[in-house]
């Protein structure tokens, strides 16, 4: 099995960095919050 950047890998971490980006704006437009809102909330409650 080959490690590093290979072509087949750099296309599926594409592929999942897309899908992130697409389910952040999808959550943005939802909830008319940016992603920033929910970050600080999530931190503020782990302290």
């Amino acid at each position: 099995m080959e490690q590093g950047f290979t072509p087949n890998s750099e296309i599926w971490n594409s592929r999942f960095a897309m899908i992130g980006f697409v389910s952040i704006l999808i959550i943005e437009a939802l909830s008319g919050q940016g992603i920033v809102h929910f970050w600080s909330d999530t931190l503020s409650n782990l302290w």
